[in-house]
């Protein structure tokens, strides 16, 4: 929107309306090439590339996210029925080296 806009206002020899603004500013970050409408100052030509670098970042970010999402793929059930049986055990671990260290502190004590 800031990109047809800045056209629409600072352009006027190419943009005529706010839809041929939006017109070169979509076709700018998808990095598509326009013959009807081209900007003719420098802050126009300089406001295209920056839309274009802006273009291609965000569609690479997205690509990123797809792809990842479905490289990640959703939990198999057995790792979480593991991850229940681990955490058990663990809390299990916990609780006896509590009791150890219980029983060791009394015993420390009994000794000064």
């Amino acid at each position: 929107m800031f990109g047809a806009l800045y056209f629409m206002l600072f352009e006027h020899d190419a943009v005529h309306s706010f839809w041929d603004g939006l017109f070169l500013a979509g076709a700018s970050a998808t990095t598509s090439e326009t013959y009807d409408i081209s900007p003719h100052t420098g802050w126009g030509k300089l406001m295209t590339v920056l839309l274009g670098f802006a273009g291609i970042t965000l569609g690479g970010c997205f690509v990123a996210a797809v792809t990842a999402i479905i490289i990640q793929g959703p939990e198999p059930e057995y790792e979480r029925e593991e991850y229940g049986s681990l955490l058990a055990r663990l809390e299990r671990i916990e609780r006896l080296v509590c009791k150890i260290e219980r029983r060791t502190a009394g015993r420390s004590e009994h000794k000064d």
